[in-house]
């Protein structure tokens, strides 16, 4: 789900994985015009940052979603991840979640579970992270036509599952960007940039794990 801490349905259990927010802007410049039917490369990253910021995706306000699931961060049915531990450490990742949820998991099911969660076999299956179907779905909804070109609406994309990709924003979207943190996360959150928050809530997690120890 994209849902906000405002809009999701309540009595659930929820795993929120955050990612930085200049790779995440750079993976939906890559996913989303195509999801509209916009030929790769048709528009820049500048053109994209004002779109986002005019309002043109519910999905692109990222540090106002991020601010109200941190929020609730302690929860006991809320499950903070970040993108890039689940890169470096992905069998830890797992652990995490399947003790959130109180799913059984032995050395063999974690094999399988880490196989089926890395970019190779998503790759290697794409067909089964196509997003075609809900495009499908919406395509009226949203005022798309009915010849609009089939272009790749795939989750999984060549070059995609990395981190790092901000490198490739101009300085004055980036500086757009982080301009946009500091008013939401930043001054309302005191946490001065993404890593700030990754600090913050890895000590939170340490502070409490030495507190169960006691």
């Amino acid at each position: 789900s994209h849902e906000r801490i405002s809009t999701v349905p309540a009595g659930a259990k929820y795993i929120y994985v955050a990612r930085h927010p200049l790779d995440a802007f750079v993976s939906f410049y890559h996913f989303l015009p195509g999801y509209m039917g916009i030929a790769p490369g048709a528009i820049s990253y500048s053109e994209f940052a004002d779109a986002i910021f005019a309002g043109v995706s519910v999905s692109g306000g990222i540090w106002g979603h991020f601010q109200g699931w941190w929020q609730r961060r302690g929860d006991p049915n809320v499950l903070w991840l970040f993108y890039e531990d689940l890169k470096e450490d992905l069998e830890g990742s797992i652990r995490k979640i399947a003790a959130f949820m109180d799913v059984p998991l032995d050395e063999v099911k974690l094999t399988d579970v880490a196989c089926k969660a890395s970019f190779e076999w998503m790759s290697a299956h794409s067909d089964k992270f196509d997003d075609h179907f809900l495009r499908g779905y919406v395509k009226d909804r949203i005022g798309l036509p009915e010849d609009i070109p089939d272009t790749n609406v795939g989750k999984v994309r060549r070059g995609g599952g990395k981190i790092g990709g901000r490198g490739a924003i101009p300085e004055p979207v980036k500086c757009l960007l982080e301009k946009r943190w500091k008013e939401t996360l930043g001054s309302e959150e005191g946490l001065e940039n993404y890593e700030a928050m990754r600090s913050s809530h890895a000590q939170m997690h340490q502070a409490g794990s030495q507190f169960c120890g006691h």
